[in-house]
């Protein structure tokens, strides 16, 4: 009999230095009785060098010098371990990784189109090189592990988008194989977050932060027990450590809360990690590789509603306000069209509302052109003007309950008015279960800690 499964993801936060390095390299060690299967992303700032050679592809003497700084970075955490013979295997699969991406690299200047998928492709070697590392150090230390890529092992997406979404029939029948087959060798398989590969052969990824999707994939596919999730903070919080001085722990919080707050800002979590996990026997749980004994935070499906009702605040200042004026008497059908058109061009909205003589849309800044284009392509004349507000920050109050208990939305008022904050925007959110506001883009962090202050003022750990 197959015996149950953790998935084991560690994000680039867990993968600064050799120290973080180290602890992740104890808690896989910690956890090999358990089966584990680890998903990584790419080592701390990685991406962000690979998105630089993407932008510079052209000029082949900065592209060879970011390429050296991204093996060196590799190289550099092996230093310690410099009298074991097994790491020059290490250095070396590091180094013809470095030689391919270089060559692909190549091979864009040749073409007068970037791709999504060859995007895609260069972005994913963050991630083939943080496996092989990993994989290579947990050999070093007497672990059985070896590293796999996405693409190799069968994580399917649908088709090529910037936030892609995995196919569930094909990924169960490769991963639920996949898994066995480790097991039955004893072997931890280390696995490239991030990115997957198309029916079609083509690469693609899951977005920024895509490696929580990923390693909540393979828990839905692979039946896991427990999906444990390594961040740098205790798990979720009441609101963002950078903004507030003191926010408590959330010991527990429900699918539904998660998804809100990852949704309107909590960078903790990919917005989908936990779409894949609904519906399953897995435990989710969020916790902080630096403080390895605290419990982190439980996330699981059921709704329990907190003595102050809001569980947590979070923000994002990275939104556009459009508004939509119409032409047309039914404005419900310009929102269906709109409405479908997001899907299948794959844009994220953070809220779509209607009235009788306009549309109000909050998208991703980054998105607003292409989301500009394909609302006229959909809508003709049906709409008129398109105004567009930048600078501007949403505010989103998240607990069970928020619209059943009475006051909660007084208070919120009260306390951005009590702080000097010209609310423009107050309202529900999709699911019963957020209120979020839009303010001006200086004012977010006084808002969040208006609003943190009014529902959060005793030091105890928040229980679901």
């Amino acid at each position: 009999m197959e015996a149950e499964c953790k998935i084991v993801k560690f994000g680039g936060g867990c993968l600064k230095n050799s120290r973080s390095i180290e602890k992740v390299l104890d808690i896989i060690t910690a956890e090999k009785e358990y089966h584990p299967i680890v998903v990584v992303s790419a080592l701390y700032g990685v991406t962000n060098s690979l998105i630089t050679i993407i932008n510079s592809r052209t000029d082949s003497n900065r592209v060879e010098g970011i390429i050296e700084s991204i093996r060196a970075l590799h190289v550099s955490q092996c230093l310690n371990y410099f009298q074991n013979p097994g790491i020059a295997d290490i250095i070396t699969e590091i180094e013809d990784t470095c030689d391919i991406l270089k060559m692909k690299v190549f091979e864009l200047t040749l073409v007068k189109e970037l791709t999504e998928t060859k995007r895609a492709e260069i972005l994913s070697y963050g991630e083939r090189l943080s496996a092989r590392l990993i994989a290579g150090l947990l050999r070093i230390n007497g672990i059985n592990a070896a590293a796999y890529d996405a693409d190799k092992i069968g994580i399917i997406a649908k088709d090529v988008r910037p936030n892609a979404k995995f196919s569930e029939a094909e990924c169960r029948r490769s991963l639920s194989r996949f898994s066995k087959e480790q097991q039955d060798l004893g072997r931890v398989p280390v696995i490239t977050g991030y990115f997957a590969v198309t029916p079609e052969g083509q690469i693609t990824t899951f977005g920024r932060n895509g490696t929580d999707y990923s390693a909540a994939i393979l828990a839905r596919c692979t039946n896991a027990a427990i999906l444990e999730i390594w961040k740098e903070v205790d798990g979720f919080l009441t609101a963002d450590p950078e903004v507030v001085d003191n926010p408590q722990l959330i010991d527990s919080i429900s699918y539904e809360e998660t998804t809100e707050l990852a949704h309107y800002g909590a960078k903790i979590l990919h917005p989908a990690t936990i779409e894949p996990v609904i519906g399953t026997k897995t435990i989710v749980i969020i916790r902080n590789i630096y403080d390895s004994e605290k419990p982190g935070t439980l996330v699981t499906a059921e709704k329990r509603i907190h003595n102050e009702v809001v569980k947590s605040v979070t923000y994002t200042n990275d939104i556009s306000l459009l508004r939509l004026h119409t032409f047309s008497s039914n404005n419900q059908e310009i929102l269906g069209l709109i409405s479908t058109a997001f899907a299948l061009e794959g844009y994220e909205y953070i809220a779509l509302n209607a009235s009788r003589t306009a549309i109000t849309v909050i998208v991703y800044n980054n998105d607003v052109d292409g989301i500009i284009n394909m609302i006229k392509n959909v809508c003709g004349m049906g709409i008129g003007t398109i105004r567009i507000q930048k600078e501007i920050a949403l505010i989103a109050v998240v607990g069970h309950g928020l619209l059943t208990e009475d006051g909660i939305y007084a208070r919120i008022l009260k306390a951005l008015t009590k702080a000097g904050i010209n609310v423009e925007l107050l309202s529900s959110g999709v699911m019963e279960n957020s209120f979020y506001s839009i303010v001006e883009g200086g004012q977010s962090a006084r808002a969040v800690k208006a609003i943190h202050k009014e529902f959060f003022e005793k030091t105890y750990a928040i229980a679901g």
